[in-house]
């Protein structure tokens, strides 16, 4: 069951007891308190190095360049992979080197990368490149901060149109809530996230080239985005209406809020409860964050020579 942010505040109401104008808490505080164990949930989906949450982007090249920040939007600044693509689409590797690979090279040689080393925030590049082409960057993809769904739209429909030879693309929304246009106004960014489980990053950092609402509701892209489709949903940049880790992580999310908010009331018996509810809750979660890829049933008896009690053939 996905849980959007309109359920954790429902449900935290209900399984506290609290509503959410009680205690000096509001929907924002429930909101507060579920995005600090968003956080530490994404350092355990790291830890289960299963893939998750996973990103791929291409950062332009240019000859002469060897400097590249790494996006911002990746957890704790961490690369999974990277490589170098040329102009042609041939791939290259890249090695990881230290900092005193520097002195193995030039200050003035240049040349196909075909190694890195990290300073600070950047990917620099071994040698400086010669060519043009694409550092595609794979990264784990940093959830986005909860709101409230009230400040987010859905998408209705999507649209393909050819003006002048140049393609856009016209995302339609269910609505245009006040405060995102207000965000949009002010940067013109904003980000689309999938509405099915996982509810990964579809883009991000879009900015319309043009926007329209009070009927019509839409946002115009040039070019098109890729992945954009009905159902997902768009917000302002860096937020979400729904938690973007694993479908199966949203109800320990949930009992984990549900218990700072009763450790904030604090009653003893309450807390007592809702911890037992958060270990129930956590062992589901630890047991399904490994092994997402089972090529082949494992079963624990009943024939299998390799497992003690099994049955031999001789």
């Amino acid at each position: 069951m996905i849980i959007t942010s309109t359920d954790i505040v429902s449900l935290c109401s209900k399984l506290a007891a609290l509503s959410s104008n009680q205690a000096n808490l509001g929907t924002a505080d429930f909101l507060n308190f579920a995005n600090l164990n968003l956080m530490s949930l994404a350092s355990e989906i790291m830890e289960a190095r299963e893939e998750y949450l996973i990103y791929q982007e291409s950062l332009a090249v240019t000859a002469g360049t060897a400097n590249y920040r790494i996006p911002y939007r990746a957890i704790n600044g961490v690369i999974r992979h990277l490589w170098f693509e040329d102009g042609t689409g041939s791939r290259f590797r890249l090695w990881p080197k230290t900092l005193e690979s520097i002195e193995d090279f030039q200050s003035t040689q240049e040349g196909t990368p075909d190694g890195f080393y990290i300073m600070g925030n950047n990917i620099v590049l071994l040698p400086t490149p010669n060519i043009s082409g694409n550092l595609v960057v794979a990264y784990p993809f940093r959830p986005s901060l909860l709101v409230d769904a009230s400040n987010t739209a859905t998408i209705t429909n999507v649209e393909i149109d050819v003006v002048n030879g140049q393609q856009q693309q016209y995302i339609y929304l269910n609505n245009f809530p006040a405060s995102m246009q207000t965000a949009l106004q002010a940067r013109n960014a904003f980000d689309v996230i999938d509405n099915t489980s996982g509810n990964g990053i579809v883009g991000y950092d879009l900015f319309a080239s043009s926007m329209g609402w009070g009927g019509s509701n839409y946002l115009e892209l040039v070019p098109p985005v890729t992945g954009i489709k009905s159902g997902q949903y768009v917000c302002a940049s860096g937020q979400s209406p729904v938690p973007m880790i694993p479908e199966e992580g949203h109800p320990l999310l949930l009992e984990q809020t549900v218990m700072r908010i009763e450790m904030l009331r604090g009653n003893a018996a309450r807390i007592k409860n809702s911890a037992s509810l958060v270990q129930d809750a956590r062992r589901a979660w630890d047991a399904l964050l490994n092994n997402r890829v089972i090529s082949k049933a494992h079963p624990t008896g009943g024939g299998n020579v390799f497992l003690p009690g099994g049955a031999r053939p001789w």
